[in-house]
């Protein structure tokens, strides 16, 4: 999060998936809470940190949206599902059957695309997929066809020359 930069009186200036907006609101609030305010409704689990489901990057690095206060992404890079997610990693999962209900999809999506973007060139194993999972909350998939897919698109990366995001 950008250091020394603070809010307007207006809001929140940030860039959200690409293009410069304004979250209206107290600094104070939630990122989820300011987002939404904004149209950008993200799924809130537990809003209390635990399940995951309302992950975003922020200047790269995956955040709780219920957690952050809105304020301490001024002239931050926020980027949701929408635009954090890759369309090879979403693919992938779809396929593999890592989807069911979706509730903790925009979430997953999030984190695993950070840790396949830290992973670029380097070799990942499933217990790097496990750990990038541990704070995503799924009742549904058991998880295992989460890791098979995040293992295919990290080979399907490699092999395609792809490298960091």
């Amino acid at each position: 999060m950008t250091p020394g930069a603070e809010p307007g009186p207006d809001g929140t200036t940030l860039r959200l998936d690409g293009g410069s907006t304004t979250l209206p609101g107290p600094a104070g609030d939630s990122l989820a809470t300011a987002l939404g305010r904004a149209g950008r409704t993200l799924p809130i689990g537990c809003g209390e940190g635990w399940c995951g489901t309302c992950t975003v990057e922020v200047d790269g690095e995956p955040v709780l949206a219920c957690l952050t206060p809105a304020g301490r992404c001024q002239g931050a890079d926020v980027r949701t599902a929408r635009a954090a997610g890759d369309d090879d990693l979403r693919r992938t999962l779809v396929q593999s059957g890592a989807v069911q209900c979706g509730y903790c999809t925009a979430g997953v999506i999030v984190v695993l695309r950070s840790l396949l973007a830290g992973a670029a060139g380097v070799a990942l194993d499933p217990a790097d997929v496990r750990r990038a999972l541990v704070g995503n909350l799924c009742r549904c998939t058991g998880y295992e066809a989460m890791i098979e897919a995040t293992m295919a698109a990290a080979v399907a990366r490699a092999r395609d020359g792809i490298g960091r995001a």
